[in-house]
């Protein structure tokens, strides 16, 4: 995540497979890298009836919050997963 923008990448390590793709984003704080399961974030934008979306981060190794722009009824906590290389 960067000011304007957010940049998406899906990897499927097991058929090599890889997705990428920049989405316009308001952002406030400094760069930063995560890493969310897809499916758990899929999950939580589908239920969502609004067409923008908040992500709230605090660090990148702790919960995100998911929520649809100016709806306070509809909260989803999202888990970030370790990038491989800091795996034990």
């Amino acid at each position: 995540m960067s000011p304007a923008e957010v940049e998406v990448l899906g990897e499927r390590e097991e058929v090599g497979g890889e997705g990428r793709d920049m989405i316009a984003a308001e952002f406030d704080g400094e760069k930063v890298e995560m890493r969310f399961n897809y499916d758990y974030l899929q999950e939580g934008l589908r239920v969502l009836d609004e067409e923008s979306v908040e992500l709230r981060i605090i660090e990148a190794r702790k919960p995100g919050v998911i929520r649809g722009a100016g709806n306070s009824n509809f909260l989803y906590v999202i888990m970030p997963i370790r990038p491989p290389d800091e795996e034990e």
